[in-house]
């Protein structure tokens, strides 16, 4: 007879994937379900919350609450979704492995089982969580930036932002970071109207960059470059001459 969990097991697992995710939503969005009686510390600067509000603040910005609120809900949303495929995961990873002993006449338990697989799991877990909040931080941190640079622009009558993200010249930068955050030097930013910069996730081999980051793992940030503003030989910004529009100025020189 094929070993199988139990009810009194299969409660246990999901008890311990819930505590799992309860604390993993502590420490990434600063908030706990009003159903958990267990509080978890954090650091609130580590949070989505405390990225969010770093970043309006280096644009000089108030950060927006109900912007904040829709992505939390969104990197909410993902955890979930991520927890309920851990629990069923773990179960079907557990039945098979009893079934598996049970063909090959294994003598073997649901707690060896558990001993032995779940820390394989929970490291599954572990990997698929991290690519979950690296990618929410770049999305929060982007869209607050961009929030202060519409704020910014508005203050001096500029109704379509010119955007560029900054680029890590480095070994580990992609190629599709580099052609479309800078120009064919490799230096220079590539400037874009805030109209063109999509709000989705970026498809590899779009024309568009996106505020949500290129990939995971992104380092590229947005800022904005204002009228009378350009760029030097080395990629620098400088002040050019009254009226100077880098967007046009660039797109010219393209041609």
């Amino acid at each position: 007879m094929t070993p199988k969990i139990g009810p009194a097991a299969s409660k246990l697992v999901n008890a311990a994937v819930a505590q799992l995710f309860a604390r993993i939503r502590a420490q990434v969005l600063g908030r706990k379900r009003t159903d958990k009686d267990i509080a978890f510390r954090y650091n609130p600067d580590w949070t989505l919350t405390g990225i969010f509000d770093a970043a309006a603040r280096s644009e000089g910005a108030r950060p927006d609450q109900t912007t904040l609120r829709g992505l939390l809900d969104v990197a909410e949303s993902y955890l979930d979704a991520a927890e309920a495929r851990t629990k069923a995961h773990i179960g079907q990873t557990i039945q098979s492995f009893l079934q598996d002993a049970a063909t090959k006449h294994i003598e073997t338990g649901l707690v060896t089982v558990l001993e032995g697989r779940l820390a394989t799991v929970f490291g599954e877990v572990a990997r698929d969580v991290r690519r979950i909040v690296e990618s929410e931080s770049s999305i929060v941190r982007n869209m607050s930036i961009i929030d202060g640079i519409i704020k910014g622009n508005a203050l001096a009558g500029v109704e379509d932002p010119t955007i560029c993200f900054i680029s890590v010249n480095d070994i580990h930068r992609c190629d599709e970071c580099r052609d479309l955050h800078t120009l064919a030097d490799g230096v220079t930013p590539r400037l874009w109207k805030l109209s063109q910069i999509e709000t989705g996730y970026h498809k590899k081999g779009s024309q568009f960059p996106s505020m949500s980051g290129l990939h995971p793992h992104c380092r590229c940030q947005p800022t904005t470059i204002m009228p009378g503003y350009g760029f030097d030989s080395n990629g620098r910004v400088e002040y050019k001459s009254p009226g100077f529009d880098a967007y046009v100025d660039q797109r010219r020189t393209a041609q």
